[in-house]
């Protein structure tokens, strides 16, 4: 198996786990009386869509393993590391940064190590 194709699921996984990450914190940061009403928690989910539609935007490049992609999304990740540092608190926004730094790294990994083999 290549290092990019090990990136790559690096990739992959740290980004399925944000938008968990992501999921649970905004439910977890609604009030107790949302979280009882079915139809406000729609509303907390649809909250939840409205912050990751930019991430749902690198699902096809992603898919297609372009490095491209994976380095536009190291950028945004920067975007979301700094406004979850200023708008977070609790273990969800730590469990959110920490995955944040790693998809960061991982998505640099795989552009680089990407872009060696197709110049190889």
């Amino acid at each position: 198996m290549l290092k990019s194709d090990k990136a790559w699921w690096a990739v992959i996984s740290l980004y399925v786990a944000l938008l968990a990450f992501l999921l649970i914190g905004t439910y977890s940061g609604a009030p107790e009386t949302v979280k009882a009403d079915d139809d406000i928690a729609g509303a907390t989910l649809m909250f939840w869509l409205l912050k990751s539609l930019p991430l749902f935007l690198f699902i096809p490049g992603l898919l297609k393993k372009s490095h491209y992609a994976a380095s536009w999304l190291s950028y945004v990740t920067m975007l979301y590391f700094v406004v979850i540092i200023a708008m977070g608190a609790g273990i969800w926004m730590w469990a959110q940064v920490s995955t944040l730094i790693l998809l960061f790294v991982a998505c640099m990994l795989f552009t680089r190590w990407k872009k060696a083999e197709e110049q190889a």
